[in-house]
């Protein structure tokens, strides 16, 4: 898979809260607006992947439609159902094909022409999530038996930070087999994970694949408010994101057995 993307080069940010008209700035992390700073194998970003307009056009489209309400987020599924207690797709609960509305981004998607085999690219399941200011989303390798290994992420409406984390194999182990939260108050200062970051601009399109989408947590980190060198970044009043994958049938067969719940 081979992707060209053009470097817009590396700001130093910390991740801040913003309380009573102060920053709360304890945890920092050099954050890069361009996928290929990152050195992650896998890992794209395409800027200004849909238009202004179409970006309206697609918040209308999910406005039109039901939202299913979690602890602290909305959410829609196109395609197959994610069922969040197992982090898993159920095969036998077909949704029906994906709606009209999204045709126009899989077209985008499959007539790339810096995607290698693009147009051999099938995506048949969507979840779009809703994150109010200060809601992000804890670290998770998406399930390998779940999805095949392209996951195409479009964020709309407002900006983010994105996380990612390599885990050595054995905390990762651990941290499965006891159901420990990765997402702890002292995760950040933890030495057995490898952390970076990147800047994810409205109607920018991510890609994971390879050791991106197999190895690596991706994380968006609760706060309301990015601090970008001198300047004080809000999230928005809503970030929406389109989630696109391909559900796998039958048992993974990568090459990161350590981190695959079909391997283990």
């Amino acid at each position: 898979m081979a992707i060209n993307v053009r470097v817009l080069g590396v700001v130093f940010c910390t991740f801040s809260i913003l309380y009573s008209h102060s920053v709360n700035c304890d945890a920092s992390v050099p954050v890069s607006t361009s996928a290929s700073d990152l050195e992650i194998p896998g890992l794209y970003l395409m800027h200004d992947f849909v238009t202004p307009e179409e970006e309206q056009e697609l918040l209308a489209a999910v406005d039109n439609r039901p939202w299913h309400k979690l602890a602290k987020r909305r959410v829609q599924h196109y395609g197959y159902a994610f069922c969040y207690n197992i982090r898993n797709v159920d095969t036998n609960q077909y949704l029906g094909e994906l709606p009209s509305f999204i045709s126009p981004v899989i077209e985008r998607i499959k007539s790339s022409q810096t995607l290698d085999h693009a147009a051999d690219i099938s995506l048949d399941q969507i979840t779009v999530n809703e994150y109010p200011p200060g809601v992000g989303l804890s670290p998770h390798i998406d399930t390998h038996s779940a999805f095949e290994g392209l996951i195409f992420s479009l964020s709309l409406a407002g900006p983010c930070i994105m996380e990612f984390r390599k885990y050595t194999t054995n905390v990762w182990q651990e941290k499965t087999n006891s159901n420990s939260n990765l997402d702890d108050q002292n995760s950040e200062k933890n030495s057995n994970f490898i952390r970076k970051a990147i800047y994810l601009p409205p109607r920018s399109m991510l890609l994971l694949s390879g050791e991106a989408r197999y190895a690596w947590h991706h994380y968006i980190p609760h706060h309301k408010v990015d601090k970008v060198e001198d300047s004080l970044i809000r999230r928005g009043s809503r970030r929406v994101s389109f989630t696109l994958r391909k559900v796998l049938k039958g048992a993974c067969q990568c090459e990161f057995p350590q981190y695959c719940d079909s391997q283990r």
